[in-house]
């Protein structure tokens, strides 16, 4: 699920905030 928009930009970089968090 990657699409070149500016929403789902969003969305992945909160997941990645998120991602980051957990992997820390």
């Amino acid at each position: 699920e990657a699409q070149d928009s500016p929403l789902v930009d969003k969305d992945m970089v909160y997941t990645g905030m998120l991602g980051a968090a957990y992997r820390f």
